[in-house]
C-alpha cells in the first residue's frame, strides 16, 4: 500500500536506472528477454520494475536478475507520482502494451524522461473510443517517443488516430524465454508419473474446468491410468475449481502438499510459478481460457515444449499467432469436451502424429524468438543516450497538465 503511495520505496541506487512497467503477469514476463538484450551492452544497468498485481509482483521479484528491485505502481495521482518519480528519477522509460495513466504520463512527459511504449496493444473497442477524443489521445501519446506495436491491426489503428513514431510491429511475447522450472519438484514428479499419461489443461479460466473434467472422463474410458492436471490461471479460484470436481473423482491438490499418487485421477495445480514444471511432465496439453470466451492464452509456452497445442474456439486475444500456428499444422481446435476428447484419444493412440506437430510447434516458436533483438535495436536510439551515462537529477518543469 505504501509503494501505491509512493511511500516506504526501496532505496535508489546510484548510477542509471530504466523503468520498466508492465501491468499483470504477462506483460511482465514478455518485457524479460528485452531487458536481457539491452543489458548486453551495460550489464550494471538497474531495473526499477513496476506491476499492478500482487501475482506479477511475486513471479517478478524471483526472476528479475540483479542489479535490479520491483515496486509496485504508484497510485495515478499527483502526489503519489511525484514521490515516486522524485525518489527514482529515472533515466528512461519503457510501458508495455495497453497501460495509459494520464497523471504518470504527464509527469514524465514534463521532467524530459525518454519514453517508449512497446508491444503496444489496442483493441477494436479501445480504438473506438479514442476515435472520438483524438486531441486526447494525441496530448498522452506524446509522452512517448517511439511506439512498437505488437500486431498488425494495433499498428493500423495507431496509424488511423495519427500517431506517427510508430515502428513495425513487433511482439515480445514471441521472445519469452521457457518457463523455467525447479529440478527438487520436478525429479520427484517426473519419477511417480513416469508410467502414467499425462493431460495437462493449463491456464484454465472460469467455467472451463467442469468440460475439461468431462472430457478427461471420457479419456480415462480408453486409458485408466491418466492423471489430468489443472493448473489455474488464477490458483485463488482453487477452492471454486474443487467444488466442480465429482465425488468420484479422486483428485490431490498441491497447495495443500497433496501428491498425485497412483489412486489420484486429478491435481490441481494451484501454486504459481510452476507451469514449466508440468509443461516438461505433459504428453497432452490443452491451452485453456479458449473453450469460454476469455480470448485464450499464450500459444508459444507449451510450443517451446514441443507440444501441438489444443484449443478451445476462443483465440482472440492470441488471433495472429494461432492463425501461424493453424497454417503450421501445429493447433488443433475442439467445440467441446466430446471433441476435446477425440482429439486427446487419437495422439495417446498415435503418439507420432503428437510428435510431429509438436515438432511444428517448436519449430515456429524458434523462428518467431527474435522480436526482443528487433525491439532492442529500435530502442537505442531514443534511450540508449540517456542509458549509456549516469543518471540526472530530477527535473521539475512548470508546464501545467492537462
Amino acid at each position: 500500500i505504501g509503494e501505491r503511495f509512493g511511500e516506504g520505496l526501496a532505496p535508489r541506487p546510484s548510477g542509471t536506472i530504466l523503468w520498466v512497467h508492465g501491468a499483470s503477469v504477462g506483460e511482465a514476463f514478455s518485457a524479460l528477454p528485452l531487458i536481457d538484450r539491452l543489458r548486453a551492452t551495460r550489464p550494471n544497468l538497474f531495473i526499477l520494475f513496476t506491476t499492478g498485481t500482487v501475482t506479477s509482483a511475486a513471479l517478478i521479484a524471483k526472476r528479475l536478475p540483479a542489479p535490479g528491485v520491483h515496486q509496485f505502481m504508484p497510485l495515478d495521482r499527483p502526489r503519489s507520482v511525484d514521490a515516486f518519480l522524485d525518489h527514482w528519477s529515472p533515466d528512461a522509460v519503457v510501458w508495455l502494451e495497453s497501460e495509459i495513466w494520464p497523471t504518470c504520463l504527464q509527469a514524465i512527459h514534463h521532467r524530459g524522461i525518454p519514453a517508449a511504449l512497446v508491444n503496444a496493444r489496442m483493441s477494436d473497442k479501445t480504438y473506438r473510443g479514442w476515435a472520438a477524443r483524438k486531441p486526447v489521445f494525441h496530448f498522452l501519446m506524446r509522452s512517448f517517443q517511439i511506439a512498437i506495436p505488437q500486431n498488425t491491426e494495433t499498428h493500423e489503428r495507431l496509424s488511423a488516430l495519427g500517431i506517427d513514431n510508430i515502428k513495425h510491429p513487433a511482439n515480445l511475447k514471441y521472445s519469452s524465454a521457457d518457463l523455467p522450472a525447479d529440478e527438487a519438484d520436478l525429479a520427484p514428479l517426473r519419477a511417480a508419473l513416469s508410467k502414467r499419461p499425462i493431460f495437462l489443461a493449463a491456464q484454465t479460466g472460469a467455467g472451463e474446468e467442469p468440460l475439461i473434467l468431462e472430457a478427461a472422463s471420457r479419456i480415462r474410458a480408453r486409458y485408466p491410468a491418466l492423471l489430468t492436471i489443472i493448473v489455474p490461471r488464477h490458483p485463488d479460484r482453487s477452492d471454486e475449481i474443487i467444488r466442480t470436481v465429482p465425488h468420484d473423482i479422486a483428485t490431490a491438490r498441491r497447495s495443500a502438499g497433496e501428491s498425485p499418487a497412483e489412486d489420484k485421477q486429478v491435481y490441481l495445480a494451484d501454486t504459481m510459478g510452476e507451469l514449466g514444471v508440468f509443461y516438461r511432465l505433459a504428453h497432452l496439453v490443452f491451452l485453456g481460457r479458449s473453450l469460454v470466451a476469455l480470448g485464450g492464452s499464450n500459444l508459444l509456452e507449451p510450443a517451446r515444449f514441443a507440444h501441438a497445442v489444443l484449443v478451445g474456439p476462443h483465440t482472440e486475444n492470441f488471433a495472429e499467432l494461432a492463425a501461424l500456428f493453424e497454417g503450421e499444422e501445429a493447433l488443433v481446435r475442439v467445440d467441446g469436451p466430446q471433441q476435446l476428447a477425440e482429439a486427446a484419444l487419437a495422439r495417446l493412440d498415435e503418439p507420432a502424429i503428437r510428435d510431429e506437430e509438436g515438432a511444428r510447434a517448436k519449430a515456429l516458436a524458434g523462428r518467431l524468438s527474435g522480436a526482443a533483438d528487433g525491439v532492442a535495436a529500435e530502442l537505442e536510439p531514443i534511450l540508449g543516450p540517456r542509458l549509456a551515462g549516469p543518471s540526472l537529477p530530477p527535473a521539475h518543469a512548470d508546464e501545467a497538465g492537462p
